[in-house]
């Protein structure tokens, strides 16, 4: 239920993008409007990927939970140095939304190892 919440309302604010920076900021940040489909698809799938890490901790794999929030914030923060030597300003979502996907990943599998290693009713 959660994320085709987060999506339609990612897609309203992609669509609005225009309308939310002249509304709420000066001229001076139109160029931000760049940025809003990158940091969009990165909060969706960061979203994604937390509905599975709250399973994960649901399953008492707690551990593993903070292990991948702990690496995976070191990740954010390699890629967010190594894609703004490369683009620039635009590096910084684009590592968020690289990230995050590869966050979605792990959980995914981490999720999946967990549902092999229950026990059989």
């Amino acid at each position: 239920f959660v994320l085709p919440v987060v999506i339609i309302g990612a897609l309203t604010i992609f669509v609005m993008r225009d309308f939310i920076v002249k509304t709420l900021f000066t001229e001076d940040f139109a160029p931000m409007r760049e940025l809003f489909a990158w940091q969009l698809t990165g909060d969706v799938i960061k979203i994604g990927s937390w509905i599975m890490g709250y399973v994960m901790i649901g399953r008492a794999m707690v551990k593993s939970f903070m292990v991948t929030e702990i690496g995976f914030s070191g990740s954010f923060l390699a890629l967010t140095c190594l894609f703004t030597s490369v683009w620039g300003l635009i590096g910084v979502v684009i590592a968020y939304a690289v990230n995050y996907s590869l966050h979605w990943i792990c959980m995914a599998l981490l999720g999946a190892r967990a549902i092999r290693r229950m026990p059989s009713a």
